[in-house]
């Protein structure tokens, strides 16, 4: 639960960033897409294996796909084979603080994707800033900071949420 402070200091810092960036997007920029960011809420482990075989087809297509998890816990979850940080790499307004974050915030991806539908402040606030030219997300994120959202309603699992992004993006690709 966000303390009012908290909420005061994450608004001001989430308001900095843009709302959509459809209007520069080159013409052709769906057919030319070569870098993917992928962040997720990695706390459950049932959400690796689809995430990472996201990734996998992905990588097979010739895209350069980063993956970036955050573990909403203080314990270090050990080794994985994704970017991670957890809650010792945020800050007291919820944004992170960890080099990690902050290098993947600041890389210029062709496409973000947001798979955290549960819409985790810090995992909202890194699409926001994310200096991806477009950005995918959930619907029970911020209408503001996507350029694309996917609403799954009450039926939400991983797995199909991952296949109606492919979808979504193959008709526009």
């Amino acid at each position: 639960m966000l303390t009012r402070i908290q909420q005061i200091l994450y608004d001001i810092k989430l308001k900095r960033y843009r709302t959509t960036n459809l209007d520069s997007l080159p013409d052709n920029h769906f057919q030319n897409i070569k870098s993917i960011g992928v962040v997720f809420d990695a706390t459950p482990d049932k959400d690796h294996k689809p995430i990472l075989k996201f990734q996998s087809n992905l990588k097979a297509e010739g895209r350069d796909v980063s993956v970036l998890g955050f573990f909403n816990q203080k314990e270090e979850p050990g080794p994985q084979p994704f970017s991670y940080f957890n809650l010792e790499g945020i800050g007291f307004a919820l944004t992170p603080t960890s080099d990690v974050a902050k290098q993947f915030i600041e890389h210029p991806f062709d496409v973000l994707i947001n798979l955290d539908y549960n819409c985790n402040t810090t995992i909202n606030y890194i699409s926001a800033a994310s200096r991806a030219l477009f950005k995918i997300g959930p619907a029970t994120g911020n209408p503001n900071h996507y350029d694309l959202m996917i609403d799954l309603g009450d039926n939400y699992q991983m797995e199909f949420f991952i296949k109606e992004i492919r979808n979504t993006f193959n008709l526009i690709h």
